[in-house]
């Protein structure tokens, strides 16, 4: 299948499908009786889900579900690249094929995560194959870690990544996401990906915003054209 057939369910089709029955997982997937499995996975102080090897959720953690605002049963049985904002899906769908045919053992992308109510939370989707007792992949665990929820308060808590600092320079002098994603060899995703946590971070609706706050707080230097940011804001 080509990653133009690849169609994700919304969030409107999955609110219409309304919540989901627990899903069997695939017999032999693991040593660990299901109900433990289950227990200590669902309990987790982390963002976990766990799918077959198409995605299809088996079952999240109570933090996951926290973080989505949905409850375990309107995630359950659906495909999990439908929390993911719209471009990130065909991404984590390679990858995961990847997982399942033995390509890898491991992958972490720069996501959005989708909650219920379209607010995108930005962070790293980290997805690992759990095999069976013959070594084949039997199903997937992801786990999901936010972005650090930052609020201006102290220089040390906003230090910007290299190629966060990238991203705001070129915002702040007007260049467009195509522009940003060719010079600053990024994909479109991961441009959306950097601008969302620098609005995160910065606590700003829009990129107009961004730049105002990022001047004010001298994180750009003040007369530098094209913009710089100032080294020291730089990790």
């Amino acid at each position: 299948m080509s990653e133009t057939d690849v169609r994700t369910p919304d969030l409107a089709e999955l609110d219409a499908l309304g919540p989901h029955p627990a899903v069997d997982p695939p017999p032999g997937h693991t040593d660990v009786p299901l109900s433990l499995f289950h227990t200590l996975l669902e309990s987790s102080t982390l963002c976990v889900a766990w799918s077959d090897l198409t995605l299809r959720v088996l079952g999240v953690s109570h933090k996951f579900s926290q973080l989505v605002r949905r409850p375990p049963g309107q995630v359950r049985g659906h495909d999990i690249a439908a929390l993911v904002a719209p471009g990130f899906a065909v991404d984590i769908r390679r990858r995961a094929e990847q997982l399942a045919d033995g390509r890898a053992t491991r992958f972490t992308e720069n996501v959005l995560i989708r909650r219920a109510d379209g607010e995108l939370v930005p962070g790293h989707l980290t997805g690992t194959a759990l095999c069976g007792a013959d070594d084949q992949p039997r199903m997937l665990v992801v786990v999901f870690t936010p972005e650090r929820d930052e609020r201006p308060g102290g220089r040390d808590g906003l230090r910007l990544s290299r190629a966060g600092s990238k991203v705001l320079e070129a915002v702040a002098a007007g260049q467009s996401t195509a522009w940003m994603s060719a010079h600053l060899y990024l994909s479109r995703q991961g441009v959306d990906y950097h601008v969302r946590t620098l609005m995160r971070k910065l606590d700003v609706p829009n990129r107009p915003a961004l730049v105002s706050r990022a001047y004010s707080l001298g994180m750009l230097r003040p007369g530098a054209w094209p913009p710089r940011v100032a080294p020291e804001w730089v990790r």
